[in-house]
């Protein structure tokens, strides 16, 4: 029986720590900036309208984004117009993101495709696109199993 009640208190702990943790985490994802850095080999292949683009993750807080043993995986990029239209997405899942204080993460070469119905479907907001300030750009993070928009403001 002590065993049981040492068992249960170790997890007990364990599960507050987790949950601070996270909580600490999204304190800090809300306050991370996505910003397009990097627009290239922009072209239509076979009615699919595609290119790549780079997306630089600002930290300005004074606390390093750092998972350290949470599951905390970057899921997808939704592509936007400037006007708020969504025009892609691409799905990223890459785990272990580390941002430090005041610093930046850069996800690169990330490859946009956009079939043609979404061609048709978008094409004005696709034909105002001129740099990369036409272009916004929201991350998908999950944490635990649960997704979090990081919009570009």
């Amino acid at each position: 029986m002590k065993h049981v009640v040492i068992g249960l208190s170790v997890l007990g702990a364990g599960a507050i720590y987790v949950q601070q943790r996270v909580k600490n985490l999204t304190e800090i994802m809300v306050k991370l900036i996505p910003i397009p850095t990097g627009l290239r080999n922009i072209r239509v292949e076979k009615g699919i309208f595609k290119c790549n683009i780079d997306v630089t993750i600002h930290n300005p807080t004074s606390e390093a984004f750092d998972p350290n043993g949470i599951i905390v995986t970057v899921k997808r990029l939704d592509v936007k117009s400037k006007a708020g239209t969504l025009l892609g997405k691409v799905n990223i899942n890459k785990n272990s993101i580390n941002i430090p204080a005041n610093g930046k993460y850069i996800l690169k070469d990330l490859l946009v495709e956009i079939d043609s119905m979404g061609l048709l479907l978008n094409l004005s907001s696709l034909l105002k696109i001129k740099s990369l300030a036409d272009i916004k750009a929201d991350v998908v993070i999950g944490i635990l199993g649960t997704e979090y928009i990081i919009p570009q403001l």
